[in-house]
């Protein structure tokens, strides 16, 4: 959210491996979202193909082939 020193800590804290990036400036509103998570998956276009609001499993023969598919 708004203290990036804390999700680094959270992060370190319950030892994920995972990226975290802090915005440089605004956000567009289009990504803005009052879940968590929400994930976007956007083509090589720079269009929306997916949003997903809240838990999902991304590590399925489906949605990995969907990834392949995008343009």
């Amino acid at each position: 959210d708004q203290d990036f020193e804390k999700a680094k800590k959270i992060n370190e804290k319950k030892g994920y491996d995972f990226e975290i990036y802090k915005a440089t400036g605004p956000i567009p509103q289009m990504y803005a979202s009052q879940s968590i998570p929400t994930t976007f998956v956007i083509d090589a276009k720079g269009n929306f193909a997916l949003t997903h609001i809240g838990m999902g499993d991304f590590d399925t023969k489906e949605f990995k082939q969907f990834l392949k598919e995008l343009q």
